[in-house]
């Protein structure tokens, strides 16, 4: 266990992408739940799968980004919409392009495919994830 000096009064959240086609993070992750099911509810790990589904999900990015891109922003609505425990569950997409993007990856994973799109509207002269800001 992690030598921490948990204060009686606060509360600590973590923020842990877990991506569950990720083995190496799957085993970190129950390390990480271990301590928390130890804390009596001062360590709370907060239930997220990446950085990127965090962006991808943000109800403004089309409009914060000014994207025009409506194959990239109907693949995100399918996506979204089939994100299930931590993946994307594809038996829910139907639109044959989103299923022709997703296996268009060498190794398939959650993260990457989510990385791919958020790329695809953040890379632009207004908006960024890259580098120490996001965004104007």
């Amino acid at each position: 266990m992690l030598d921490l000096d948990v204060k009686v009064n606060d509360k600590y959240y973590i923020a842990f992408d877990y991506v569950v086609d990720n083995q190496d993070i799957r085993n970190k992750y129950c390390v990480l739940k271990s301590i928390e099911e130890k804390s009596d509810g001062k360590i709370i790990i907060l239930d997220m799968i990446c950085f990127e589904y965090l962006i991808l999900a943000f109800d403004k990015l089309m409009e914060w980004t000014g994207t025009g891109k409506r194959d990239k922003i109907k693949i995100r609505q399918e996506v979204l919409a089939a994100v299930e425990n931590h993946g994307i569950n594809l038996s829910k997409i139907d639109d044959e392009k989103t299923l022709q993007y997703i296996v268009g990856f060498k190794r398939y994973s959650t993260e990457r495919v989510m990385k791919s799109l958020v790329g695809e509207f953040t890379q632009n002269e207004k908006w960024s994830v890259k580098g120490a800001l996001m965004g104007e």
